[in-house]
């Protein structure tokens, strides 16, 4: 039997919303629009912690971060509607906030301005990415918190490997994305 209740359930839509510092108020009035044009949302489908919990499991939505339109950053979220609608009564856009902002590989801009490179004076240097001492002549590139790799290695890593933007050796933070990427990224990700 195919009721109103899992007809709504099993839309789709995709929202782009903005990475601003008025998105609470953003995502509330996104939030009544679709209880507006969908007024089954509105009934409380989470009863306790653990209707919750299991709710939160069993969420699948497809998050994407957006290139930035005249400097704003954008998250888009694609799923089934209550999923999305979850996402929102929850708050839970400022932990995909976090994980992008935490997970994602730096861009060469942000390499370039993080990293100081120079050239090596002597054969003494050890990479350890390379697992070989830096020969002389050999860009270096040395990270803030002093450690030195061969610099194409090291850019290689953060740029196209790295899932996070920490130092190879003692995993301190190089760049913390205080915005989004601008560069498309996709990721399917659990939020629990």
């Amino acid at each position: 039997m195919y009721t109103r209740n899992s007809f709504v359930n099993n839309i789709k839509i995709t929202l782009y919303i903005p990475r601003s510092d008025n998105s609470d108020n953003l995502v509330s009035n996104i939030k009544q629009e679709l209880e507006t044009v969908y007024p089954i949302l509105s009934k409380n489908y989470i009863k306790d912690t653990n209707s919750y919990i299991n709710y939160l499991t069993n969420l699948t939505v497809y998050v994407f971060q957006s290139p930035s339109i005249e400097n704003f950053e954008f998250i888009g979220l694609t799923g089934k509607i209550r999923d999305i609608h979850f996402i929102l009564t929850y708050n839970l856009l400022n932990e995909i906030y976090n994980y992008f902002s935490n997970n994602i590989p730096l861009t060469i801009n942000q390499y370039n301005s993080k990293i100081k490179v120079y050239k090596a004076i002597d054969n003494l240097t050890y990479c350890p990415l390379s697992v070989d001492n830096i020969r002389k002549n050999t860009l270096i590139a040395e990270t803030q918190c002093g450690h030195k790799f061969k610099n194409c290695i090291l850019k290689k890593y953060l740029t196209k490997f790295s899932k996070n933007s920490l130092c190879p050796t003692c995993r301190s933070i190089i760049c913390n994305h205080n915005n989004l990427s601008s560069e498309n990224e996709s990721k399917v990700i659990t939020l629990i």
